[in-house]
């Protein structure tokens, strides 16, 4: 149990002293890292900047660290307890075996809640995970709850954070796309279970602004490494942070720039960062330059869009010809 107004915890129990509530504390494993409890936080903040439903969250501070605590949903105020189904229960699916369809849950959701909304609400939280890098979107991670007089109603959403899927795919495919899922494929989604193509794109649109949240996860733990540390003393583990952190720091102010630039002001397919750090990555790595006798040096790779894209937003211009030393630093 956990009360909300004091922050004191006691042990669980069918029914709670005054002002406690029946919570659930998610322990961090060694996988997942000492940052879990606060990575899962900060997606449940951006889960509600976007509109999704869920359950009432804290990130506790204790002595042994920081963790994620929710409000269990299927728990009621006087110790009651609602039924709760996940979609793999209901369709006796094997939930660790990738390869379905986010259609199937929508289908689900239809034939039990009969409730526009709440196919609308479902198209919200597939839309977050694949924006969010949620790749561990099984069937047991949706369910519903069914009230005492046999309504069903969508569940909150839950479970979710940063995750990789199987192979690094998604465990649910998205209108057959389980590698790399997004606008469009949800855009097929949507037309395939019915649901409009408008209220699709409202959400589709809403999350453009949201992904500099997540971008900001998703780069730090994948595009930078910054995990795991491969360094052990805490001098070292600092000197590795504060160069992520740099790192992390100069894709903003590329972002930045390019948001800045006449270039994507009225550019529907480019994001509200311009470029995801991803990609800002790749046409990094890709800009070399061959050091020639004589002197002279030559770029390449500088037809690729993204870094056209970047150079020009720095007002950066890369003839195809010869440098010299001098032209360089200039």
């Amino acid at each position: 149990g956990f009360n909300p107004n004091t922050g004191e915890v006691c042990a669980e129990s069918e029914t709670l002293p005054d002002g406690f509530e029946h919570w659930i504390v998610k322990f961090n494993t060694k996988r997942d890292g000492d940052c879990a409890g606060e990575l899962e936080y900060r997606y449940y903040k951006a889960a509600l900047a976007a509109g999704v439903d869920m359950s009432p969250s804290r990130l506790l501070e204790t002595a042994a660290g920081r963790f994620f605590a929710t409000k269990r949903f299927e728990r009621t105020d006087n110790g009651g307890r609602l039924h709760l189904a996940s979609a793999a229960g209901l369709l006796h699916a094997n939930f660790r075996i990738p390869g379905d369809e986010y259609e199937i849950i929508f289908k689900l959701t239809d034939a039990l809640t009969h409730d526009y909304s709440a196919k609308k609400e479902l198209f919200r939280r597939s839309a977050l995970n694949v924006f969010a890098h949620n790749m561990d979107d099984h069937l047991k991670n949706s369910g519903f709850l069914m009230d005492a007089n046999g309504v069903w109603t969508l569940a909150p959403f839950y479970d979710f954070t940063y995750a990789e899927g199987p192979n690094g795919w998604h465990t649910l495919s998205i209108a057959g796309e389980g590698a790399n899922p997004g606008e469009d494929d949800l855009l097929r989604l949507a037309v395939r279970v019915n649901l409009s193509v408008k209220d699709a794109k409202e959400v589709i649109e809403k999350y453009h602004g949201l992904t500099q949240i997540e971008d900001q996860f998703r780069v730090m733990k994948s595009e930078l490494n910054t995990r795991p540390f491969y360094v052990r003393t805490p001098q070292h583990i600092d000197a590795h942070m504060l160069i992520c952190m740099i790192a992390l720091i100069i894709i903003r102010i590329i972002q930045q720039r390019i948001i800045n630039s006449v270039l994507v002001k009225n550019d529907a397919n480019i994001w509200s960062t311009g470029l995801s750090g991803h990609r800002i990555q790749v046409a990094l790595n890709k800009w070399k330059v061959d050091k020639l006798p004589g002197d002279l040096y030559r770029f390449f790779d500088v037809d690729d869009p993204d870094l056209k894209l970047i150079l020009d937003a720095f007002g950066i211009k890369i003839y195809p010809k010869l440098y010299r030393r001098a032209e360089l630093k200039s």
